[in-house]
């Protein structure tokens, strides 16, 4: 996996067939920056993981990282991750929700599927819900008394065509953008807990 993209071969026990692994290498030449992502299966379809940073600073996933120097230069950096994680095939659940026409139908897009994607301080604070027309909204965990309550819009630009393989081949870029409610509605919201019951309408399903 060190030199090109393609697949790890590795068998997990004697008894188990060969699992392969599928890497999709990322190079940034201006800054000098390599990235792995492992390709997972999420309800039939395929997702890119972060799970390696050549630079950590480079990176919006929080990896676990150890200090390196750079020779060629003298300066210390952070490698982040390892390429040497092993991806097993499991099943998986796609959960949808309808809670209000206006927002129309919702599907829980779980964290992982994010890393690399969306920084780290992001996703621990949000659950996110993908919308019929691709784009993603992100509501809190939790919001304290004295915090006024946010929703996080992440907007799809796509300058391609929609890939229906289910591979995700098509490029899009994202418009991040965290819009905070006005104090007269944050009292609305905190008062008939409608915000907390559509942010948390997920229930007991883990956000990971």
């Amino acid at each position: 996996t060190t030199g090109t993209t393609g697949t790890t071969p590795q068998v997990s026990s004697p008894d188990e067939p060969l699992n392969a692994q599928l890497r999709e290498i990322v190079v940034f030449r201006s800054e000098r920056v390599v990235h792995i992502y492992q390709v997972i299966e999420h309800g039939r379809r395929f997702f890119r993981q972060l799970i390696f940073s050549s630079d950590a600073s480079f990176s919006f996933h929080n990896l676990n990282s150890s200090l390196v120097l750079n020779d060629k230069v003298n300066l210390p950096h952070f490698v982040g991750g390892t390429h040497n994680i092993f991806w097993k095939p499991r099943p998986s659940l796609i959960i949808t929700r309808n809670l209000t026409a206006s927002l129309g139908l919702q599907k829980f897009i779980p964290k992982r599927l994010l890393y690399g994607l969306l920084p780290s301080a992001l996703l621990e604070q949000y659950i996110f819900w993908q919308k019929q027309n691709e784009n993603i909204e992100g509501y809190p965990v939790s919001t304290y008394p004295h915090e006024a309550p946010t929703l996080l819009h992440i907007q799809l630009l796509k300058p391609s065509e929609p890939d229906s393989s289910g591979f995700c081949h098509s490029h899009a870029n994202a418009l991040i953008q965290r819009n905070y409610f006005t104090p007269e509605y944050a009292n609305e919201i905190m008062k008939d807990k409608t915000f907390y019951r559509l942010s948390l309408g997920v229930g007991t399903v883990d956000a990971t």
